[in-house]
């Protein structure tokens, strides 16, 4: 095992999961942040949207304003990577959904697709884009749950 690197585990993670509201073709949900987390700004604003394809596929489109640097919650911490973990797998299996970079302006937006229809997003501090599982705790979370059309 690698040094500084932590088994993720969800009771690890402070979830903090919202309802979602009903949109036009889809669903909002605001990312709620981690009260574990001293370095997420109390500001900090972050919201996805979901929509299902027509493939039956769901479009997600993150998007965070007031967010800090992911050095500033994870020394080793480089980016932020979006996850999608579906709650039937008790946290055995994560999507990586791609990094979520956070530019001068503390702003960051990130739009992936994934199978999944019911599952959680996480936001979590990591070393690299390229990682396979959460190394550390999650700085955002929602519940996204796309109703079959």
């Amino acid at each position: 095992m690698t040094p500084n690197r932590r088994r993720f585990s969800p009771s690890s993670l402070a979830i903090g999961v919202v309802a979602l509201i009903a949109c036009a073709g889809g669903q909002k949900a605001a990312l709620q942040p981690s009260r574990s987390i001293a370095a997420v700004d109390d500001k900090v604003e972050a919201k996805v949207e979901a929509k299902q394809t027509a493939e039956g596929n769901t479009h997600l489109e993150v998007a965070v304003e007031h967010l800090a640097p992911p050095q500033r919650v994870a020394p080793d911490a480089s980016t932020y990577v979006v996850w999608a973990m579906p709650a039937a797998t008790g946290g055995e299996h994560v999507e990586n959904l791609g990094a979520l970079s956070i530019g001068e302006e503390r702003k960051g937006e990130l739009k992936a697709f994934t199978p999944l229809q019911s599952f959680d997003v996480l936001v979590t501090p990591e070393a690299s884009a390229k990682v396979q599982t959460p190394t550390h705790e999650a700085v955002l979370t929602a519940r996204v749950s796309m109703s079959s059309p």
